[in-house]
């Protein structure tokens, strides 16, 4: 589901699984019931609109999810288009897991394996139609709220929708909202738009696909391609959403009305692919790449771009005046947090340099960069046991050797 998929490395934190009810029905009793079953604890139910949360949890993040939840469902539809003969989402039940064990337990009776991030459970029984997901602080949280909301609309609507129109709209959702006079907004590309170039555009060899092979791709083949597929799923969707042509057309609500709510995946894949054959390809690649290519990554656009200039020409205290700047004009933007304190650390600033790595973390709990940049700053601060604990996180991660390293270096 989300991109940067969540690390199973993030055991300390609170973890949660939200069950979406596409149809009434959905019985949160019944879900209370079998969670304590499951886990041998103690749930209370916290309800808000459309949305219901079956938490073992603290109260507080049971009521902000609720709110958030009830809030995103209508704007959603709004922000997708979602024609009025598309069903509402019925309603979405959330169910708090404090305990990592707990999640994983739920996960694997439901679906027969844990992800290890929030996922989508979908079952022809409708009151067994989950999204599981991780507690974590209150942005990541409920930014993967949104895409779980997304994944559940959807289904709703389209009980097996094709998996990149699945993928691309919940990654659309995740920072999309109205502007002040109410047209959608889908926000800077940040993260998005960096793999997009770096992964997709400059890869050896480039992963890019031709829109016509992108949307003839089957669920597992796109699971295979990964990040690369999961990327240009999202540069579409966000393309018929946001691009002015595409929304005018409607491409996105005339797509979505084509697609068999009863059908398989494979069938509504080639009703998709039926639905593109009909647009001019050349122009419709020149038009999404000409979008892609103008979207801003940052709000903090050209002293980002400054900045990553004279981190190239490692002139360390320049970019850090400008990154400085740019986090003050972007915080939300962990890539930023993460370059100021490299430019920070690169100087000896070592205390100076922990208060980003753990804004960044905050936005991005899987920045495996930032937590192994943090381990170091914190080694060298003395604070072995908060070093220990970032190098034993990222373990199971891309940097698990280099952390086994490090850990072994701490340990004399």
């Amino acid at each position: 589901m989300y991109l940067r998929a969540l690390s199973l490395c993030i055991c300390a934190a609170i973890y949660s699984v939200v069950q979406a009810a596409d149809v009434p029905g959905a019985d949160a009793a019944a879900l209370k019931a079998d969670l304590e079953k499951i886990t041998g604890g103690r749930f209370s139910v916290t309800s808000a609109g459309v949305a219901g949360i079956v938490s073992d949890a603290p109260e507080a993040i049971a009521e902000m999810c609720a709110k958030h939840i009830d809030e995103v469902v209508p704007l959603q539809r709004v922000l997708a288009q979602f024609p009025k003969s598309v069903p509402p989402l019925g309603s979405v039940q959330v169910a708090l897991f404090a305990k990592y064990k707990d999640f994983e337990t739920f996960t694997v009776e439901r679906r027969g394996a844990c992800p290890g991030t929030f996922t989508y459970l979908h079952h022809d029984v409708p009151g067994k139609r989950v999204i599981a997901a991780f507690v974590l602080p209150a942005v990541p949280l409920l930014t993967r709220l949104r895409h779980a909301v997304s994944d559940a609309m959807l289904r709703a609507c389209i009980t097996h929708p094709p998996r990149w129109l699945q993928t691309g709209l919940g990654e659309c959702m995740e920072h999309a909202a109205l502007d002040p006079t109410g047209k959608p907004a889908f926000g800077y590309a940040r993260a998005h738009l960096r793999d997009y170039r770096e992964r997709v555009l400059a890869g050896d060899p480039p992963a890019k696909l031709a829109i016509k092979d992108l949307i003839a791709l089957s669920g597992d083949e796109v699971d295979k391609k990964g990040l690369g597929a999961g990327l240009q799923a999202w540069a579409l969707v966000r393309y018929m959403l946001d691009e002015r042509l595409a929304r005018e057309a409607k491409l996105f609500p005339r797509l979505l009305t084509k697609l068999d709510p009863h059908a398989d995946e494979a069938k509504n894949t080639q009703i998709a692919n039926d639905f593109f054959v009909e647009e001019e390809w050349e122009f419709f690649e020149k038009s999404l790449h000409r979008y892609i290519e103008n979207l801003p990554e940052s709000a903090a656009e050209k002293t980002w771009d400054k900045a990553q200039e004279l981190l190239k020409q490692r002139a360390w205290p320049e970019a850090q005046k400008y990154l400085e700047a740019a986090v003050k004009a972007d915080p939300g933007y962990e890539r930023l947090h993460y370059h100021l304190a490299l430019a920070r650390y690169k100087q000896g600033l070592h205390g100076e340099a922990l208060a980003p790595l753990d804004k960044g973390l905050q936005i991005f709990p899987e920045y495996n960069a930032a937590r192994f940049l943090r381990a170091r700053v914190r080694a060298l601060l003395n604070d072995r046991d908060g070093a220990r604990r970032d190098y034993e996180l990222l373990l199971p991660t891309s940097y698990g050797d280099y952390a086994r390293q490090e850990l072994e270096t701490l340990g004399k």
